[in-house]
């Protein structure tokens, strides 16, 4: 639907550095916890600040197209509707 769409989009606009702000900060404050239990983190201000490094160097965009890859049963299905996202964002 389209706000599933639109979201999908504020999301790619976060990841690729395209949108600051509240957006990039809610991204960035669910990541942290995730990467403090995974032991990624030694605690969730470094967490805070590894989403944001990921972000600003391209690691949260390469992560989601191996993520994308990873969960097609065609990835050159799933990589080109990626790609056509990512050029609206």
């Amino acid at each position: 639907t389209r706000n599933v769409a639109e979201g999908a989009l504020k999301l790619l606009r976060v990841l690729t550095g395209a949108e600051q702000g509240a957006a990039r900060d809610i991204v960035c404050l669910n990541a942290a916890p995730l990467l403090y239990v995974r032991g990624m983190a030694k605690n969730l201000q470094e967490g805070l600040d590894m989403a944001r490094a990921a972000i600003d160097d391209g690691r949260a965009v390469a992560k989601l197209r191996d993520w994308v890859t990873w969960q097609n049963q065609k990835p050159e299905d799933g990589l080109p509707t990626l790609d056509k996202l990512m050029e609206q964002a």
